[in-house]
């Protein structure tokens, strides 16, 4: 994409393996919340400068700042309203959710997500 002149966002909420995309170092320079979810925008036209959102569990998802072309100023991205819009529309809400799915969670996190888990029902 990259050496094509296309900006990219990528967008990895995955809990386990490699971040499908973007340089896995970037895995490594996680703050210390520990956080495995990140977003990384990428200009076409400095693609060693990349902006990395962290997105930790309990936090809501951030709003990200999409590049367009180099002479528009970029435009703001709310991820947190997309991803309910889907969990809504796609009738995730009325999946069971006895058991939290592997990897385990640190204990925090996992109290954390029992918590929403029993106020959303």
């Amino acid at each position: 994409y990259l050496a094509g002149g296309i900006n990219l966002v990528e967008v990895d909420l995955l809990r386990i393996g490699l971040p499908p995309f973007f340089d896995a170092d970037l895995v490594h320079l996680q703050p210390a919340t520990g956080t495995r979810y990140l977003i990384v925008a990428t200009r076409a036209i400095r693609p060693w400068q990349r902006e990395v959102y962290y997105c930790p569990l309990r936090q809501r998802l951030p709003a990200v700042r999409v590049p367009l072309r180099a002479t528009d100023a970029d435009a703001v991205l709310d991820i947190q309203p997309l991803v309910d819009r889907v969990y809504r529309t796609g009738r995730y809400w009325q999946a069971l959710h006895g058991e939290l799915p592997g990897p385990a969670l640190p204990e925090a996190d996992a109290a954390w997500v029992r918590q929403q888990l029993a106020s959303s029902s």
